[in-house]
């Protein structure tokens, strides 16, 4: 790519996890990609059984990046090409594979697993003041899987200041709090089958008009969708 500068910049990005959380994690993971004028990117987050992901590589020069992360002390990876590419709902995505040999150990999915996934992004911008960080004025929350019996639906108003109001039904003790320098959301709720209150975390995709992230249930990893 002859110019990098081009794609500088601050980026979301979402790991989406298997639609089979009892054997693989379900959920988003998600991170924060910077991108600086020399083609230079960073990446920092975490996927949705809670490892940690790191990394800081050039872009290629076509300006595709070349992600790989080692995960698991060696026992697993996470790799994938990752095409910067403006659409409609995201402005970067790439086919990535997520391995985890039987052998790494760990509190999640100790017998290991393998996801193939498509990651996307989205560019960041801070709202200005007056605009919500989503164009939303009912949102739901939605969480699934995490040993949740069945998928649970909450909803809010969006303030102009990106507080939101939970609507009182059904709840659930919900909170959710958007952080506006990095796009990145928290929260937590109560799974009353389990009578236990469950953390979340995610990050904004402005592109797509939505967020995404996860939470960990009892022994596995669920899902975390904002629109």
């Amino acid at each position: 790519m002859s110019n990098p500068a081009l794609l500088a910049g601050e980026y979301n990005i979402a790991f989406p996890g298997s639609g089979t959380p009892a054997t693989s994690p379900g959920g988003n993971g998600y991170g924060a990609v910077s991108i600086a004028a020399n083609g230079t990117v960073t990446l920092t987050g975490e996927l949705s059984d809670g490892t940690s992901v790191t990394q800081q590589v050039s872009l290629s020069k076509d300006g595709v990046w070349p992600l790989y992360v080692p995960l698991y002390s060696g026992k697993g990876l996470l790799l994938s090409w990752v095409n910067f590419e403006m659409t409609a709902t995201n402005d970067f995505s790439g086919a990535a594979t997520w391995i985890k040999d039987s052998t790494a150990g760990g509190s999640y999915y100790t017998g290991g697993f393998t996801n193939d996934l498509t990651i996307t992004g989205s560019f960041y911008s801070e709202p200005p003041i007056g605009n919500a960080i989503l164009n939303l004025t009912t949102g739901s929350v939605i969480f699934s899987g995490g040993n949740l019996s069945s998928a649970v639906t909450n909803t809010f108003t969006m303030n102009v200041d990106s507080t939101v109001t939970i609507n009182p039904s059904p709840a659930d003790g919900l909170s959710l709090t958007f952080d506006l320098v990095d796009g990145t959301f928290s929260g937590q709720f109560i799974d009353t089958g389990h009578s236990v209150t469950n953390t979340f975390n995610g990050v904004v995709l402005q592109a797509g008009d939505e967020a995404r992230g996860y939470f960990l249930g009892t022994s596995q990893s669920g899902s975390v969708i904002i629109k």
